[in-house]
């Protein structure tokens, strides 16, 4: 479906086009030039009566563990929100006191540890470009998330898991490494963590953006140029204050294929059975904006108008 093209303030031709009736790419001209702008509803996701997401057509939920990983859609300060959860489990082969585990561990289920959001590869491939050797060209990703009220972290596993992440492509050689850009919650701070290099133990850069407020929304934009080169660029704001200045720096492998994103909570730690003390991660999101290396940071920005730079 393309509706008619309207013009805005600015004078720029602005064009709706509707993916499957359900992701929302705005598209504006500037000369030559087009701006690519992603704009995830929660809505999208489609919505039965227990509140749990229907439509995958665009989108993709990887999970494991069961009814102790959830995903469902509610009402908040914010509108429609997306609330990922997972809850620890242990399996007993035995069926008795602590096998809350449906599933045997095997290579592909160790456990419950993970509920993220993703989009279907034929759409992520059209939202970050890539050429192996040189990378991507900018983008811009704004996102609000929020970390409840009962948020807490353990020492037995102090990366709570709730995370946004993109990563690699998977390409061949490729294939189960560290997310090459990963936002998550270590403790009671905020990190950034970048990767790249070859192998599975990759260089890895890890920058600290404040404490953590449970319990509070925040609003994240990044702006960032992948690369395998140590020209990558990396530059981030919190609530509207620029928390990393831009730096250059190595962000990607030298994959054959396009990176890509996922969002939600990944609790590694949990595949492996211990006397955890926290046994629940969990996070929100309420909206999530990709813009390309022509948008500006106004356009990926999710905060409430007043609260914008």
């Amino acid at each position: 479906e393309v509706p008619r093209g309207s013009r805005c303030h600015d004078g720029r031709l602005r064009l709706l086009l509707r993916v499957r009736a359900a992701l929302v790419l705005f598209v504006s001209t500037r000369g030559a030039a087009g701006t690519l702008l992603l704009d995830f509803d929660p809505t999208s996701l489609g919505q039965n009566s227990t509140h749990q997401p229907t439509n995958y057509s665009v989108w993709r939920w990887s999970t494991t563990g069961g009814h102790n990983a959830t995903m469902v859609l509610s009402n908040g300060s914010r509108g429609t929100q997306v609330d990922f959860g997972v809850g620890y489990c242990e399996y007993n082969a035995s069926g008795g006191p602590g096998g809350h585990n449906p599933y045997p561990p095997t290579h592909d289920v160790f456990g419950c540890y993970r509920s993220e959001l993703s989009l279907q590869r034929a759409i992520q491939d059209m939202v970050i470009d890539w050429q192996p050797g040189v990378g991507s060209s900018v983008r811009w990703f704004g996102l609000a998330l929020l970390l409840p009220k009962s948020y807490a972290w353990d020492t037995l596993a102090p990366n709570n898991g709730p995370s946004f992440q993109i990563h690699d492509g998977n390409g061949e050689g490729y294939k189960g490494l560290h997310p090459i850009l990963e936002l998550t919650a270590v403790q009671d701070r905020w990190t950034l963590t970048t990767s790249h290099g070859h192998g599975e133990d990759p260089n890895r850069d890890t920058f600290d953006l404040g404490p953590t407020r449970p319990g509070l929304w925040e609003d994240w934009v990044i702006r960032t140029q992948f690369s395998p080169l140590a020209k990558g660029l990396l530059e981030i704001w919190r609530n509207g204050v620029n928390v990393l200045p831009t730096v250059l720096v190595a962000n990607a492998y030298n994959d054959t294929r396009h990176p890509y994103i996922k969002f939600g909570v990944y609790k590694a730690a949990w595949k492996v059975h211990q006397g955890y003390r926290v046994r629940r991660a969990a996070l929100s999101y309420a909206a999530f904006r990709v813009g390309d290396e022509h948008a500006t940071y106004a356009e990926v920005s999710t905060a409430p108008t007043g609260l914008r730079l």
